[in-house]
């Protein structure tokens, strides 16, 4: 699996995506399809283009078979410690 740390949330969860969904030897077109999306609605997705909603998400995750959590904690922006330390002072 690709270094998803490297990628900005978008893309990182696009790239989990396009992996799992290859990984199931599906299409963007048939995963498209499935949700009732064009091809190259569901390619925005996977190139982090857009964040799909919660919806898709739900939808995304039953067709290749992950947890929605995975997709929704791979699709938030990491924590900074800069900001904790502000906290704290």
């Amino acid at each position: 699996m690709a270094d998803l740390k490297k990628l900005n949330p978008a893309q990182a969860l696009g790239r989990l995506i396009q992996e799992k969904r290859k990984g199931n030897g599906l299409s963007q077109q048939q995963v498209g399809e499935k949700l009732g999306l064009t091809r190259a609605a569901y390619a925005s997705f996977e190139i982090g283009r857009i964040v799909p909603s919660l919806d898709h998400l739900i939808g995304i995750a039953n067709i290749i078979g992950i947890d929605v959590g995975v997709l929704i904690v791979t699709g938030q922006p990491a924590k900074s410690n800069s900001v904790q330390a502000q906290i704290l002072v």
